[in-house]
């Protein structure tokens, strides 16, 4: 049985509620987009890339270029959908995600 936390009944105004109305529409926007990104990431075994890159614990980190080049794909986009999908599992902290600007490309 579900109910309403007492926090959500004391809403002071109508900018809280959008507030809190639109956390909870992205709470559920997220419920949805999680388990089919999280089926994405074994099905193209992403984690099993990551897994084998490095030795437990070691903290290696792989960029999504490296990780798509050892995919099976010729899709050009392969990287950014990669970066994609390795920013939400980092949201829902299955793996660590880190910007790193120190590298110039040109």
């Amino acid at each position: 049985m579900a109910s309403i936390p007492d926090h959500q009944n004391n809403i002071g105004s109508n900018e809280d509620g959008e507030e809190v109305e639109f956390t909870q529409a992205m709470n559920v926007a997220g419920s949805i987009y999680f388990p089919m990104v999280l089926k994405a990431a074994i099905d193209l075994d992403l984690l099993e890339i990551i897994a084998k890159a490095s030795p437990p614990g070691a903290g290696y980190k792989l960029s999504p270029t490296k990780i798509a080049s050892r995919l099976n794909t010729m899709n050009p986009y392969a990287a950014s959908i990669d970066d994609c999908i390795l920013r939400l599992l980092a949201s829902y902290s299955i793996l660590k995600y880190n910007l790193d600007t120190s590298v110039v490309t040109t």
